[in-house]
């Protein structure tokens, strides 16, 4: 039995079993071709005897790059999400907010634009239930997965979907940008689905001694609101 020789990268490993050079890189181009990976070796050194080549080493070698590039390409194609809100209500509030995560575990970058407002800060706030039959109403309460009291965005003990005030100028108009940690869009407790309320007076941050501050930081009504949904 010829005994094949090879060195991949930092491994250099001998056994019985062999195959050819023509052969293995044969199956390497395939592998490539059908995957359409930029498969990068650095170093693939092949010593052979007779035309041989170590099978179980170069074997390992691919089974470890193609291990590594799925788990990158699984994670750079189905981390990245973005959804997108749009508000309007009967009040003549309208805007839209825009949602990106970049990867799970991130924290989701909020950007919006608001107009028809007051001037001065509103409450804004994801809420648990993406169901505007009833208008803003049916929104249900703030998205709270945790059971926690109401707070401000930088509180430890806050909803997950108190993101705070956003500030209204003289001119009714708001653009903002939030980055929360709390409102993922990927995994068990994505927000997609539910809906964002802008409220009509400022929110208290749970730190107001009205009743409803450890609740709702006693915002006022309901203005305008939407549904976040997935963004191509």
């Amino acid at each position: 039995m010829n005994r094949g020789e090879c060195e991949v990268g930092r491994w250099h490993i001998l056994i019985g079993k062999s195959l050819t050079a023509t052969s293995i890189i044969i199956i390497l181009l395939s592998i490539y071709n059908n995957n359409r990976r930029a498969l990068s070796i650095n170093q693939l050194l092949i010593h052979t005897h007779h035309q041989s080549i170590c099978f179980a080493g170069v074997l390992i070698f691919v089974i470890s790059v193609l291990y590594t590039t799925d788990f990158v390409e699984i994670r750079s194609h189905t981390n990245m999400v973005k959804a997108v809100a749009v508000l309007s209500s009967s009040e003549g509030v309208s805007g839209t907010i825009f949602f990106n995560q970049e990867a799970e575990g991130a924290p989701t970058t909020v950007t919006g634009d608001l107009s028809g407002l007051k001037p001065g800060p509103h409450g804004f706030h994801v809420h648990a239930l993406g169901d505007t039959t009833n208008g803003c109403m049916s929104t249900g309460p703030h998205y709270n997965p945790h059971g926690k009291e109401h707070g401000a965005p930088d509180d430890e003990v806050r909803h997950a979907g108190d993101l705070g005030n956003v500030t209204v100028g003289e001119d009714g108009t708001a653009k903002f940008t939030i980055v929360d940690k709390q409102i993922p869009l990927i995994g068990a407790q994505s927000i997609v689905g539910r809906a964002v309320v802008v409220h009509a007076d400022a929110d208290d941050l749970g730190k107001g001694g009205h009743e409803l501050s450890k609740s709702t930081g006693n915002a006022g009504g309901r203005v305008a609101c939407g549904i976040i949904g997935l963004q191509g």
